[in-house]
């Protein structure tokens, strides 16, 4: 397939947007039949560029893609109203990032693995702040 078009695969997913040498490339929207959503751009039948993808649950991730996973500086919002915005390695929290919980608390600094980690601030929904180093979570 060449150019813009449509494909309905066998297990009910389908892709619309654009192809070359018969793998998505360009921008497209693939949808998934268990209700997950990507939309954005592809390279060499992967989600490369920027893009956003939407779990069934309604958690929504929008930002740099390479080579199918996140990657680069994105958002992540849960469906709860809890806010992520910052660095992304390989689909996880890793870099600087600030991190909004719908209680009202808010962690700002360095993670790691999708944990608090390296440099940061947590300031607690009553406003109690805990400054410093962290370790895989856990304050040093």
């Amino acid at each position: 397939m060449e150019g813009k078009g449509t494909r309905r695969y066998s297990n009910g997913n389908v892709y619309n947007g654009y192809w070359v040498n018969n793998k998505k490339h360009g921008n497209g929207t693939y949808t998934w039949i268990s209700g997950g959503k990507y939309e954005g751009q592809y390279q060499n039948d992967m989600k490369h560029g920027h893009g956003s993808y939407t779990w069934p649950n309604g958690n929504k991730y929008s930002g740099d893609w390479k080579k199918d996973q996140r990657t680069g500086q994105g958002t992540f919002v849960w469906v709860d109203g809890s806010i992520y915005i910052g660095d992304f390695i390989a689909g996880e929290r890793t870099g600087n990032g600030v991190e909004t919980w719908a209680s009202g608390q808010k962690y700002e600094g360095q993670y790691r693995n999708n944990q608090f980690h390296g440099s940061g601030t947590l300031t607690r929904a009553d406003g109690t702040t805990r400054m410093g180093q962290w370790n895989n979570g856990q304050p040093c």
